[in-house]
């Protein structure tokens, strides 16, 4: 196969070492092919590969932003993508379930978000981004190497201070690769309770894994006690006796460390993923969605409002784009939900503002002659027949939906969040 990876450079080397071709994409300089600006349709992109190269498949790996690249709503090859981030962004990213032919998931209590809006995808936790060798010398006890910003993470930089009170631990940022291995105990702290490379990276390095008790998949994945051991989340108490105990008894800390790593060797590796991802690909092919075009909308309308304060131009590309693709659900038939309808006014409202157009205004009315069941799109409508000075048509279209003359005033309040959310 002749692979198109977007975006990370993750199983590309096992990719080739199993005889595919793999070109990697994305606006990063340690990718192949450095795409320098943002909002470019996916021909333009095929046009400018090098030696004419020509994707049998693209997969796109989550870089936590939304997809930069325009067209994929259209284009013909067959496309995989890997949510990682699900528990910051699940928000669009399970509508992009239907931009692409099939969804993997990194984080396994997202899965039901995406089933709700029709989309099957898998569960694929991360795994051990290096494997180090694990050292039988061991210089250090109880470590966390992270992000330590109050301003990022105010939680993880409190609970770190209490804890070196109560426990012997060092906290520091860094290479984990030059810690973990020469360490008894790594201690994880999650952010939304995903399950983190770390998880995977600690155990991999033959070091007792101390993480909170979360979701995810963790204890499905691992056994308490076997594997890796685990704390109450933010529970600074539960935490300090855990690392006294198993300090105070490294036999057995150490007996789990081991069990932890044969693990990850044996089932979470990049090879193992990797394997994993080339048989999905193989057997990739289009899918049917009925929520195409309207999975690219609401992405385009996320990367408006990412560019929204910093560069108003693409801001308003990205809301023109968003209003294209709405036209052209409606001419699909493609059935649009309360929470796409959202989007689509917010695109609607913030094009016309930064383009001073009436072009999102007309279209509002399009897209409520065609969903006459969401009662969001007859406020959208409502609000602008007022502030045309379209009275009769305002208050018509409220009593038609039973809003009265409270329609108007809740028009204007459910608009306002809409524009500012």
């Amino acid at each position: 196969m002749k692979i198109l990876v977007f975006n990370q450079d993750w199983f590309i080397s096992d990719l080739r070492q199993a005889g595919h071709e793999v070109i990697s994409c994305g606006n990063s300089d340690h990718l192949d092919f450095r795409l320098q600006n943002p909002l470019i349709h996916i021909n333009e992109v095929l046009a400018g590969l090098p030696n004419g190269f020509r994707p049998d498949r693209i997969l796109w790996l989550d870089n936590s932003s939304p997809v930069m690249i325009t067209g994929l709503e259209d284009c013909d090859i067959p496309a995989l993508f890997y949510s990682v981030d699900t528990h910051h962004h699940v928000g669009f990213h399970k509508y992009l379930g239907h931009l692409f032919d099939y969804a993997l998931v990194a984080q396994r209590d997202y899965i039901q978000s995406f089933r709700d809006v029709g989309v099957e995808p898998e569960w694929m936790p991360l795994w051990a981004s290096r494997l180090p060798d694990a050292s039988l010398e061991k210089k250090h006890g109880a470590v966390f190497v992270g992000t330590l910003n109050p301003k990022l993470n105010p939680e993880r930089v409190a609970f770190f201070d209490q804890l070196k009170h109560q426990a012997p631990i060092m906290v520091m940022s860094g290479a984990w690769p030059l810690i973990f291995p020469f360490s008894e105990i790594v201690i994880n702290q999650t952010v939304k309770g995903d399950l983190n490379f770390r998880v995977f990276e600690a155990m991999g390095s033959g070091c007792m894994l101390l993480t909170e008790r979360s979701g995810n998949g963790l204890l499905d994945l691992f056994q308490e006690g076997q594997h890796l051991v685990t704390y109450e989340k933010n529970n600074v108490a539960d935490a300090a006796q855990k690392i006294r105990e198993y300090l105070g008894d490294l036999p057995r800390a150490r007996r789990i460390a081991q069990q932890g790593r044969e693990e990850i060797v044996l089932r979470h590796t990049q090879r193992v993923r990797a394997e994993r991802v080339e048989q999905i690909l193989k057997g990739l092919s289009k899918r049917k969605s009925n929520q195409r075009y309207l999975a690219a909308m609401s992405n385009l309308v996320t990367l408006g409002r990412v560019f929204l304060g910093i560069e108003a131009s693409l801001a308003a590309r990205c809301y023109q784009q968003a209003l294209s693709c709405a036209d052209k659900a409606i001419l699909a038939g493609e059935p649009m939900g309360q929470e796409l309808a959202c989007y689509a006014i917010h695109a609607a409202l913030q094009f016309d503002g930064l383009a001073h157009a009436v072009v999102g205004d007309t279209l509002l009315y399009r897209l409520q002659e065609a969903n006459q069941a969401l009662g969001i799109l007859a406020l959208a409508c409502i609000r602008s027949h007022l502030n045309r000075g379209r009275q009769a048509e305002a208050q018509a279209l409220s009593q038609r939906y039973g809003f009265g003359e409270a329609g108007f005033q809740q028009a204007e309040q459910v608009i306002r969040m809409l524009i500012n959310p």
